[in-house]
């Protein structure tokens, strides 16, 4: 099982060509996104200058794709990639880091094109398109 990073989602809905044909070898699998990741896609689509055209795009999207929450043990699992990656000073972004355990907590591979991000997360499964 997969999940995918915000960057893809967002490449994937201007056509960029490396990413579908990334997506296209794993589209038998099932793929999934966090409700981080919509969180992500909403506030970008937020200050877009063609807003509806982006919730159109993301509404289409999540028609067609199951999400994986952010709960309690996830929150754990936050807590402790967080005190890791502080305590070797490899801080990542917040959303970052909620995306991951996530991903970790649901046993679900990422697809992102961040590595400088996600590369230091122990116990995270990732693949960078």
């Amino acid at each position: 099982m997969y999940c995918l990073d915000t960057n893809i989602i967002i490449d994937c809905f201007h056509g960029d060509e490396e990413t579908l044909k990334y997506i296209n070898k794993i589209q038998n699998s099932e793929i999934k996104i966090t409700s981080i990741t919509l969180m992500e896609l909403y506030a970008g689509c937020a200050v877009y200058e063609k807003r509806q055209k982006m919730y159109a795009l993301i509404e289409e999207f999540m028609s067609t794709i199951d999400m994986v929450d952010f709960d309690k043990q996830t929150c754990k699992i936050y807590g402790d990639i967080y005190s890791f990656l502080r305590s070797k000073g490899k801080i990542s972004e917040q959303q970052d880091m909620m995306i991951a355990a996530a991903c970790i907590k649901n046993n679900l591979v990422l697809i992102t094109k961040n590595k400088k991000h996600f590369q230091n997360i122990p116990g995270l499964k990732v693949e960078y398109c």
